[in-house]
This record gives C-alpha cells, sequence and structure tokens, in this order.
C-alpha cells in the first residue's frame, strides 16, 4: 500500500501523520518505508530513530512494504501526479483554521480532477474550541465523501514527542493522541496493506 500525506498549508501535521502512521503500521508487524519529498526533510530524521522503519529516496511500490510519502505542502505539480496515481491513498491533514480548510479545497479538487483517491481527516483538534468545530464542521461539509471519522486531537504527548523525533505511538502509547493515530491507521488502511497493482 502507498500513501502519500500532503496539504495545501504548512503547519497542519503532516509530518506528525507520517511518523505515527509508520508507527502504527511497525507495530502491526507491517514493513514500512517512509521516503520524504518535502525539502525540509524532519520526516527523515526521525524515521532513522524508529525501530522497524526504513528510509527511501524513491516514491516506487515496493511489495509487501506500506510505503509512506511526506510530500511538500503547497506544492501540487504535474511532477507529483505520476506518483500520486500510483498511490492507495492521497491523505490531507487538516489544521482547524480557516486557511487549511481553503489550501486544502485546491489540492482536493486537483487530485480528484486526476483519479486520486482522497481521504481528508482534522487534526490539531480542541474540542473545548468553538472555532475548532467550526472548522470541523466545515471540513465534513466540503468533503462528505472523503473525510475520516477520526479526529486527532491538539496533544501535549504529540508535540513532546516530535520535540524527541520520536512517534506519539512510542513516546506515550496510551495518550488521546495515540490511540487517535491507531485509529486513524485502521481507517485509512481497513486492515489492507496491499500495494496497488501498477
Amino acid at each position: 500500500m502507498t500513501i502519500y500525506v500532503l496539504a495545501g498549508k504548512g503547519g497542519v501535521g503532516k509530518t506528525s501523520t507520517v511518523i505515527n502512521i509508520a508507527a502504527c503500521a511497525v507495530e502491526n508487524q507491517i514493513p514500512v518505508t517512509i521516503c520524504d519529498i518535502d525539502p525540509q526533510g524532519n520526516a527523515v530524521a526521525t524515521a532513522h530513530n524508529m525501530a522497524g522503519v526504513k528510509v527511501s529516496g524513491s516514491v516506487k511500490p515496493q511489495k509487501g512494504r506500506l510505503l509512506i510519502v511526506d510530500a511538500p505542502a503547497s506544492v501540487i505539480a504535474e511532477h507529483l501526479i505520476d506518483g500520486l496515481r500510483a498511490a492507495d491513498i492521497a491523505l490531507l491533514p487538516v489544521a482547524p483554521i480557516i486557511d487549511s480548510v481553503a489550501g486544502n479545497l485546491h489540492v482536493h479538487d486537483f487530485l480528484k480532477q486526476h483519479g486520486v483517491p482522497v481521504r481528508t481527516f482534522v487534526t490539531m483538534f480542541h474540542p473545548a474550541s468553538e472555532d475548532d468545530r467550526m472548522i470541523r464542521a466545515l471540513a465534513w461539509k466540503n468533503w462528505p465523501d472523503s473525510i475520516c471519522r477520526t479526529t486527532i486531537p491538539f496533544s501535549t504527548a504529540i508535540v513532546r514527542a516530535q520535540n524527541r523525533r520520536e512517534s506519539v505511538i512510542e513516546y506515550a502509547p496510551d495518550s488521546p493522541g495515540a490511540r487517535a493515530y491507531r485509529r486513524l491507521y485502521a481507517e485509512i488502511t481497513g486492515g489492507n496493506h496491499e500495494t496497488k497493482s501498477l
């Protein structure tokens, strides 16, 4: 299975998603490779510290392995389309800020026009915040067919894990953030880790 994680705006939890989905795969004894094509390279820096995770510079699907690609934010260009078409899922995190929704509207439409299967989910969510609840409702309204049921909460454990270059799955396995990433992993993989045949 190949998952591209991308977004129309930076700072929305894209790299955290890559790292934590990979950690969930390792936890489920699924071989996983991370390919980081984001110029910041944060996913690779963390992946090198993770047991059971291979790092690759190739976006080519690998038989028997889950490939997770950390794509650059705000960059949707024709040169990415061939790789994205080979993806089983393009995963778009939506932070509870209006710019995140606006940026992902363009990305979502672009991917759909090119036949790429898209799933969106809300991340960094504060359930007590009226604004966050409004943005989540907006995401559900804009992407009723592709929104995931799982919402990733804002979590100090996720932030602390990032600062230590770890996944929250490793750092705080029983935290709300770790439990949410496990639900997201189950939701997007459905237990199926086979790569799309090309």
